[in-house]
Protein backbone atom coordinates (compact mmCIF):
# COMPACT_ATOMS: atom_id res chain seq x y z
CA UNK A 1 0.00 0.00 0.00
CA UNK A 2 1.64 3.53 -1.09
CA UNK A 3 0.25 6.12 1.11
CA UNK A 4 1.15 9.89 1.52
CA UNK A 5 4.61 10.15 3.21
CA UNK A 6 4.69 12.47 6.18
CA UNK A 7 7.68 15.27 4.89
CA UNK A 8 11.09 14.79 6.56
CA UNK A 9 12.55 17.63 8.66
CA UNK A 10 15.83 19.62 7.32
CA UNK A 11 18.00 17.49 10.15
CA UNK A 12 17.66 14.67 12.24
CA UNK A 13 16.57 15.00 15.33
CA UNK A 14 18.69 12.39 17.46
CA UNK A 15 18.57 11.98 21.26
CA UNK A 16 18.48 8.84 21.43
CA UNK A 17 19.69 5.83 18.89
CA UNK A 18 16.28 4.30 18.56
CA UNK A 19 12.77 5.09 18.81
CA UNK A 20 9.87 2.70 19.84
CA UNK A 21 6.45 2.99 19.24
CA UNK A 22 3.82 1.28 20.54
CA UNK A 23 -0.20 1.22 18.82
CA UNK A 24 -2.27 0.11 21.62
CA UNK A 25 -4.63 -2.23 20.24
CA UNK A 26 -3.88 -1.05 17.38
CA UNK A 27 -0.12 -3.01 16.18
CA UNK A 28 2.45 -4.71 17.71
CA UNK A 29 5.51 -2.65 19.53
CA UNK A 30 8.18 -1.51 16.91
CA UNK A 31 11.72 -0.13 17.07
CA UNK A 32 13.01 2.45 14.56
CA UNK A 33 16.78 3.79 13.99
CA UNK A 34 15.58 7.26 13.63
CA UNK A 35 12.81 9.89 15.32
CA UNK A 36 11.58 10.35 11.46
CA UNK A 37 10.94 6.62 10.86
CA UNK A 38 9.05 6.47 13.71
CA UNK A 39 6.69 9.14 12.94
CA UNK A 40 6.42 7.68 9.22
CA UNK A 41 5.49 4.30 11.08
CA UNK A 42 2.63 5.61 12.86
CA UNK A 43 1.42 7.96 10.17
CA UNK A 44 1.01 4.82 7.85
CA UNK A 45 -0.47 2.89 11.29
CA UNK A 46 -2.89 5.79 11.12
CA UNK A 47 -3.37 6.87 7.59
CA UNK A 48 -5.11 3.04 7.36
CA UNK A 49 -7.16 3.27 9.69
CA UNK A 50 -11.27 4.70 9.50
CA UNK A 51 -10.70 7.86 11.71
CA UNK A 52 -13.58 10.21 11.90
CA UNK A 53 -12.49 12.83 8.77
CA UNK A 54 -11.36 15.87 10.90
CA UNK A 55 -9.45 13.57 13.29
CA UNK A 56 -7.78 11.95 10.16
CA UNK A 57 -6.98 15.47 8.90
CA UNK A 58 -5.60 16.72 12.68
CA UNK A 59 -2.65 14.05 12.74
CA UNK A 60 -2.26 14.26 9.39
CA UNK A 61 -1.12 18.03 9.87
CA UNK A 62 0.38 17.39 13.55
CA UNK A 63 2.64 14.50 11.57
CA UNK A 64 3.23 15.72 7.90
CA UNK A 65 5.53 18.78 7.45
CA UNK A 66 7.08 18.59 10.91
CA UNK A 67 6.01 15.52 12.64
CA UNK A 68 9.56 14.72 13.51
CA UNK A 69 9.90 18.20 15.11
CA UNK A 70 6.73 18.05 17.12
CA UNK A 71 7.63 14.84 18.34
CA UNK A 72 11.29 15.46 19.44
CA UNK A 73 9.55 18.69 21.24
CA UNK A 74 7.56 16.30 23.19
CA UNK A 75 9.81 14.46 23.68
CA UNK A 76 11.95 16.48 25.01
CA UNK A 77 9.26 18.37 27.38
CA UNK A 78 7.39 14.85 28.54
CA UNK A 79 10.54 12.27 27.39
CA UNK A 80 7.52 10.51 25.27
CA UNK A 81 4.89 11.58 22.56
CA UNK A 82 1.44 10.41 23.11
CA UNK A 83 -1.34 10.64 20.41
CA UNK A 84 -4.83 9.40 21.71
CA UNK A 85 -7.27 8.27 18.94
CA UNK A 86 -10.25 6.45 18.69
CA UNK A 87 -11.44 3.60 15.84
CA UNK A 88 -15.26 2.41 15.87
CA UNK A 89 -15.78 3.81 19.10
CA UNK A 90 -12.73 2.37 21.32
CA UNK A 91 -10.30 5.12 21.92
CA UNK A 92 -6.30 3.90 21.65
CA UNK A 93 -3.00 5.59 22.09
CA UNK A 94 0.07 5.44 19.97
CA UNK A 95 3.47 6.25 21.74
CA UNK A 96 6.80 7.38 20.40
CA UNK A 97 9.83 7.02 23.13
CA UNK A 98 13.30 6.52 23.09
CA UNK A 99 14.36 3.07 23.30
CA UNK A 100 16.33 2.29 26.84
Amino acid sequence: MVVPQPGRPDREHTLSTTYALTVEGIAKPTTHESLVQAVEALWEILFALPLAPTEHEAYRYFLAERGADHARDFIVRDGRMVLEFGVAGTRHTAVIRPSA
